[in-house]
């Protein structure tokens, strides 16, 4: 199971998240919204409440066929605390830079690129945004990744990177966007490369109601999880006979192989 045990600073980090996912991008007449159907417009973000949330159920298929569906979304702001650690020295510049006279008519993206390559003298080496790719996150961001080294072999292990994210809150995906993030990679990597929850058996009973082993339980849930599958709850999904029973994010199950388990969510453990 991942831990993330934060300290007081790290607590500063996710607030920093926690906020950018809920920063106020207004409306554009691209999105479809309505009244309150922007990411800006949810409730304030909890640390403490779960990082995937999960829900599962069975509906009839055809006649006399059941279908199990499992979907888990993942917090963005959990995520991105758990892999990035903002630069809070630059976000503090950034604020100075983007009130200056000149930059007032820039957008979050032109003022991004142009603090990050003017002032401080990056290169930008990629950028992209996860909707382009499998995520299950609750909200989407467009990231970007500079360091000072105007032509690397590699990005994704360039030399003292630096990640820029903007997530985005409105309703559309195609505006709506927020402020820049300025972050440094906790891990081995600049922008978190796994976006969708894994899944584990974490209990259970073969068909003759023995209790399994963690090694069962270890092959069991083995091809639920990012390393495997680049989307795990449809390998979950597709080994699921039926759903007997769900509580908060756990999830007893009948396979189609047998056995009882018990299965939870949680975010990628490959960052």
């Amino acid at each position: 199971m991942n831990t993330h045990t934060d300290t007081p600073t790290q607590n500063r980090n996710f607030d920093t998240f926690a906020k950018a996912c809920r920063f106020k991008t207004g409306t554009h007449f691209l999105d479809s919204g309505g009244d309150n159907g922007r990411a800006w417009q949810r409730p304030p973000i909890d640390e403490t409440l779960s990082a995937v949330l999960v829900e599962a159920r069975e509906y009839k298929f055809r006649e006399g066929e059941q279908r199990f569906e499992a979907s888990a979304t993942i917090q963005t702001a959990h995520l991105l605390n758990a892999t990035l650690k903002v630069d809070n020295d630059l976000q503090a510049q950034f604020a100075e830079f983007a009130g200056e006279d000149e930059n007032e008519n820039l957008s979050w993206f032109e003022l991004g690129e142009k603090f990050a390559t003017e002032r401080l003298g990056l290169h930008q080496h990629a950028r992209d945004n996860v909707y382009n790719g499998e995520n299950d996150l609750s909200e989407v961001f467009v990231w970007e990744v500079y360091n000072a080294d105007e032509k690397v072999s590699d990005w994704l292990y360039c030399d003292e990177p630096l990640t820029v994210i903007y997530v985005h809150t409105g309703a559309d995906v195609r505006g709506g966007y927020g402020k820049p993030v300025f972050c440094r990679a906790k891990g081995d990597y600049p922008v978190p490369v796994d976006l969708c929850a894994e899944f584990y058996a974490a209990s259970g009973v073969d068909e003759d109601g023995d209790e399994l082993s963690d090694d069962d339980l270890q092959r069991i849930s083995e091809h639920w999880r990012t390393g495997y599958s680049s989307r795990p709850s449809s390998e979950f999904e597709d080994d699921v006979k039926s759903l007997i029973s769900q509580t908060g994010n756990n999830m007893l199950v009948e396979l189609k192989t047998g056995e009882k388990v018990t299965v939870y969510a949680e975010m990628p453990c490959c960052y």
